[in-house]
C-alpha cells in the first residue's frame, strides 16, 4: 500500500491500516507454516486486535465498516 500524503488525522489512519495489513500478513504466514509457535500467533492476534481497537477509536465508530474480514 502506498502512503498517501495528507497531513493530520488521515495520515495516522493510513499508517494504522498499513500496520493492520502487515500484522494480518504475518499472522497468515505463520498460520500456514509448519513451524507453528502458538504463543507467537497469540501475540500477533493480540497486537492486531489492539491496532484494530485504536483504529476504531480514531474513527469514532464501532469498527464494523470495512472490517468484515476480522
Amino acid at each position: 500500500m502506498e502512503i498517501i500524503r495528507d497531513n493530520g488525522h488521515s495520515d495516522r489512519l493510513i499508517k494504522k491500516c498499513q500496520r493492520i495489513d502487515g500484522l494480518k500478513a504475518l499472522l497468515n504466514e505463520w498460520e500456514l507454516s509448519d513451524n507453528l509457535d502458538h504463543d507467537y500467533i497469540r501475540g500477533l492476534k493480540a497486537r492486531l486486535l489492539s491496532v484494530k481497537n485504536q483504529l476504531r477509536n480514531m474513527c469514532g465508530h464501532d469498527g464494523s465498516q470495512g472490517m468484515d474480514d476480522w
